[in-house]
Order: C-alpha cells, then sequence, then structure tokens
C-alpha cells in the first residue's frame, strides 16, 4: 500500500515535535527491525511512501534518521539523480532533520560534504519553490560557515522573500555564516537601491564593527519612506553608540506613520529612549503630533504630547503652537488635556489655554483648559482678565472667571510654577 505524501508529511511533522526523543532507542519490535534495516532500504521506502499504516512511516522515519551520517550518505547519492521539487523537498527535509539532531543535548553532530553543499547551493536557482527554499535555508542557517557556497541564494532568496518568517530565518542563515558574508553585505549597502533589502542587511549586521562609510550608508537609512528600514536602521545606530538628531527625527517619523495603535505607542517610547527628557528632539516630536492621524485612539495622542511636555519649555511652547492651530475637535480637546496637566507660566502655554476656552463648544476643553490656568497660578491673572474684557459673552466668560476666583482664593505668589510640577 503506498501512503499518500500528505500522510508521510504529517509523519514528518510529528517527528519534528518530539526530535529530542529520536535520539533515544526505539522500542517496539517493529522499530527495532526498522532500525537494524540498511539506510539506503529506509530510503527507498520513504521516498516511494510504501508503508501500510502511519505507524509504519512514523518508525520508518526514525529509524533512517537515526543512522545520521549513514543517512546523510544516501541523501547526498540520491541527490544528483532526483527531478522533481517534490524530490529535493524530501531530500532536503530529512536533511534538515538529520542536522537538527546534531544539535540537541546527547545528539551526535553530523556534517556534509562540500559537493553536497554545493549540490543544495544549485537548488537555489532551479526552483522557486517556497517549501524547498525554506527547508535549504534552514539547512544553511544550521551550517554556519560551511554555508558560504549558499551565499548567492541565500542572498536572492532575502531580496525576494515577502513572507516576514522566511525573511528572519534568511537574515539568520546569512550571519551564521560568519565573516565571509562581510564583503557581499557591504557591496550591497554601498551600491545598492531596494532599501528593503537594505535593511534587512543592516539588521543582519547589528553588533558588528563597522567601516565608517558603511555607517554612513546605514544613517542615510533613516531617511527612508519605508518604516521598517528606518527602525532597522535606528537599532543597528544605537547598537553603535551613536545617537544623534537624524536618530530622532526617523523614530519620529515611525511615530507618525504607524499602522496601529501599539506600534504608534512603541515608536513614540523608543523615540523618548533616545535622549534624556532635556534633549528630546522637539521639532521631531512636535512633526510627529501635528502629522497623527485622527483615526487612532485618543490616548495614544495624549502620551504624545505628554513626551513633549516632558521636554520642558521647548516643548510646551511647540505644544501650545499645535494646540492653537488643531485642526479637529477632537485634537483640541486631547491636546489641551495634556496640555492642562502640565501647565506653566510659559505665555504661548496661557495663551493657548485662554483660546482654547474661549473657542470650543466642547465641555472637556473648556475644563481642561480652566485646569491648566488655574495649574499656572498667577502669572495667567493678567492675560485672563484682558481675555475677558475683550469677550463680554457670559457662556465664553464663565470658565476664565472660574480660573480666576481659584487662582485668587488660592493665594498663590507671583513664583511661575516649574514645568511639570
Amino acid at each position: 500500500m503506498i501512503v499518500p505524501l500528505a500522510t508521510l508529511l504529517r509523519a514528518i511533522q510529528r517527528f519534528m515535535l518530539v526530535s529530542a526523543a529520536l535520539c533515544l532507542l526505539a522500542t517496539s519490535a517493529l522499530s527495532q527491525q526498522n532500525e537494524n534495516a540498511d539506510a539506503t532500504a529506509l530510503w527507498k521506502s520513504l521516498s516511494t511512501r510504501d508503508f501500510a499504516t502511519d505507524v509504519d512511516a512514523d518508525q520508518a522515519i526514525r529509524a533512517f534518521v537515526g543512522h545520521g551520517e549513514k543517512a546523510i550518505a544516501v541523501l547526498a547519492a540520491a541527490l544528483p539523480e532526483a527531478r522533481e521539487d517534490d524530490e529535493f523537498i524530501d531530500i532536503t527535509y530529512f536533511t534538515a532533520i538529520i542536522l537538527s539532531q546534531g544539535r540537541v543535548p546527547g545528539g551526535s553532530p553530523v556534517s556534509l560534504s562540500l559537493q553536497m553543499i554545493g549540490q543544495l547551493a544549485a537548488l537555489f536557482g532551479r526552483s522557486d519553490n517556497q517549501q524547498l527554499r525554506a527547508n535549504l535555508v534552514n539547512i544553511a542557517g544550521m551550517l554556519g560557515p560551511d554555508a558560504a557556497p549558499m551565499i548567492d541564494g541565500l542572498m536572492t532568496t532575502l531580496r525576494n522573500a515577502s513572507d516576514p518568517g522566511m525573511r528572519a530565518s534568511t537574515q539568520y542563515a546569512l550571519g551564521a555564516v560568519g565573516g565571509a558574508i562581510l564583503p557581499v553585505l557591504y557591496a550591497e549597502l554601498r551600491h545598492g537601491k531596494d532599501e528593503r533589502l537594505l535593511g534587512d542587511i543592516t539588521q543582519i549586521l547589528r553588533g558588528s564593527t563597522l567601516p565608517d562609510d558603511i555607517v554612513t550608508r546605514i544613517e542615510a537609512l533613516l531617511q527612508s519612506g519605508n518604516a521598517e528600514v528606518r527602525e532597522q536602521a535606528i537599532k543597528a545606530l544605537r547598537d553603535l553608540g551613536i545617537d544623534s538628531r537624524r536618530l530622532s527625527q526617523a523614530a519620529a517619523a515611525n511615530l507618525a506613520t504607524a499602522e496601529t495603535d501599539q506600534k504608534h505607542l512603541m515608536a513614540a517610547s523608543k523615540l523618548v529612549a533616545l535622549k534624556g527628557p532635556a534633549d528630546i528632539d522637539v521639532p521631531a516630536l512636535d512633526d510627529a503630533l501635528v502629522a497623527f492621524d485622527d483615526t487612532r485612539r485618543s490616548s495614544e495622542r495624549v502620551e504624545i504630547a505628554r513626551y513633549l511636555a516632558l521636554a520642558g519649555p521647548r516643548g510646551l511652547t511647540a505644544l501650545a503652537k499645535t494646540t492653537k492651530a488643531a485642526r479637529s475637535q477632537e485634537e483640541r480637546s486631547d491636546l489641551v488635556f495634556a496640555l492642562g496637566i502640565f501647565a506653566a507660566a510659559e505665555p504661548a502655554v496661557i495663551e493657548a489655554l485662554i483660546v482654547s476656552a474661549f473657542h470650543s463648544d466642547d465641555e472637556r476643553t473648556r475644563q481642561s483648559a480652566m485646569m491648566g490656568l488655574i495649574r499656572v497660578g498667577d502669572p495667567a491673572v493678567p492675560a485672563i482678565e484682558d481675555a475677558m474684557n475683550r469677550w463680554p459673552d457670559p457662556d465664553y466668560r464663565r470658565h476664565l472667571e472660574m480660573a480666576l476666583a481659584a487662582i485668587r482664593a488660592a493665594g498663590r505668589s507671583d513664583t511661575p510654577n516649574e514645568t511639570g510640577k
């Protein structure tokens, strides 16, 4: 009876889930019989799916892999004779499994001949089958420096891969090659135009000591229109101890274009983490706030405004100007809320709060503005009185009157509040 390919692959998958256990001696009679069988005969059965039951296939897999170096020799002999993708997939799949056995505790490391590695490398150019490529990438990652002949195929795979998992595995495999890969990566960074590929290469090079011109090329990626590429460049440069305004600008661009709330908040926190609060890049962060999309949640906008306010008087002044120029009621409400929490005796802050109290029809916004003015205290009184004289409408005056009464009742001194206190 011929066991279908799908059944055999399920058996292989089960095998991989318990790969460490396969180093132990099987106990069943059938398993003992198969383990004593010749590796060549076992491979013939596996490659033709010649099994009566699923259990028989599972036992044959275990026995074949248990042959280790002998099984690799059988696969190496089968490789030149293979013609179809399915055959190559089987050979590379089992090669990867056997190599993995040498990496588990108690396993016996196996190696591939240079000839077999060359033949595997040639498969990259033979087929676009993604399963085959995934197998080859996995093999390369386990070979380490011995995978040098596979560099061209790995680079082509990295260039064309769209699946994040495939890209990550290929990055790992290229990095595992070691020093032999550096000239290739450097050449691509110096002359390549594909920014996504350059970002992936930058990821591979993280933690390495790099030539000055390569560092310059990575810095240029901070201007990429691709947020992932900018993030990869930021990480690589930070690993090198580089912390510049351009990193802040790139992080701000990521913040402004983040596609989800979670990514947006992560980008914001990374931007602030680039420097201490006193050195936050105010223009970059303000640009990100201005570019903030109204479709996002209010909590994210308030958080970004908070980061800006933490930069001190420069940040508060920028936040105040952005608040005055708010494009929607929702945006104004969020920004006034943040401004009110961190309000300090800065002229631009006082003006933005007063304008918000007068020109907003939203009760939350007016209350936030009132609380901000109360927080500023006595330095806000002259501006409040002037505004009340210019705007006699009782409805608009109400919150200003409440703020003025609260300030006078508190009997505060004329000493301006410290930012954020």
